[in-house]
Order: structure tokens, then sequence, then C-alpha cells
């Protein structure tokens, strides 16, 4: 009784050595995800800027041709 305890504890051992190496080889996986993901929603957050610039652009560049096509129109049924 006493050797198959030793064999359990031995085992037992051997399990918790290859869990270790398993959580520091993850733990070293997660920082290096960690650091990636901080360094992306930095180039995030200047693509939302640049793209919200953008829209605003864009739209007010629709809004003017709008403009501009209906005093066209206008002035073409006046004269």
């Amino acid at each position: 009784m006493a050797q198959q305890l030793k064999r359990n504890a031995i085992h037992f051992s051997d399990s918790l050595a290859k869990d270790k190496a398993f959580l520091e080889d993850a733990a070293q996986k997660i920082e290096s995800n960690f650091d990636t993901m901080q360094s992306q929603r930095l180039k995030l957050r200047d693509r939302s800027s640049q793209s919200r610039s953008n829209t605003w652009l864009v739209m007010g560049i629709i809004l003017l041709v709008v403009l501009l096509f209906m005093l066209m129109v206008m002035v073409i049924r006046f004269f």
C-alpha cells in the first residue's frame, strides 16, 4: 500500500510538472497576444478617427453636388 501511495505521489508530481510547463507556455502566449492587441487597438483608434473625418467630407461633397444640381436645374428652367 505504501508503494502504491509512493507511485501515486510520483505520478502526481510528474503531472504537476507537465501542467506547469503547459501553463508557462500559455501565459507567454497570452502576454504576447495582449501586447499585439494593445498595438492593434492604437492603430484601430487612429484609423477610426480618420474614417470619421473622411465620412463627413464625403457627405459634405454629396450635399454640395446636390445643391449645385438643384441650382443648375433652376437656372436652366428660368432662362
